[in-house]
């Protein structure tokens, strides 16, 4: 069996990029990458990116250097398991210009829903 894990970013309409994560691996890979995962964030709860970088939620009154010894602990956690791992990043603006008439529009929803890519072609 293999776990599947996705998140996005930036669907929200004043994002100018969509991201979107996924990674892959067997229960037992996953079991380890949580435990230490889980060391490795305390002590935050959940860890969010944007309010790491931005230093708000969870990260919020914490000054850079705090913020950036947690995120030096979490970072060699993603890179040391054997996890498949595969990141795209979109920029939205691109989505948004007039296609030309020879062009296929691709609408990111149509990415992050559908990763079959059923309907991608769809016109604008």
């Amino acid at each position: 069996m293999i776990k599947i894990f996705v998140d996005e970013s930036g669907t929200h309409d004043d994002a100018d990029v969509v991201t979107v994560a996924a990674y892959a691996g067997r229960p037992k890979t996953w079991q380890k990458w949580s435990g230490e995962w889980k060391k490795a964030k305390k002590p935050v709860g959940v860890f969010h990116a944007v309010e790491a970088a931005n230093r708000t939620g969870e990260f919020e009154g914490w000054s850079r250097d705090k913020r950036d010894e947690l995120v030096k602990r979490v970072l060699p956690v993603i890179a040391s398991n054997s996890l498949a791992g595969a990141v795209i990043g979109l920029n939205k603006q691109n989505f948004e210009k007039p296609p030309r008439e020879e062009t296929i529009c691709i609408r990111p929803s149509a990415i992050l829903i559908r990763p079959a890519f059923i309907g991608w072609s769809s016109p604008c």
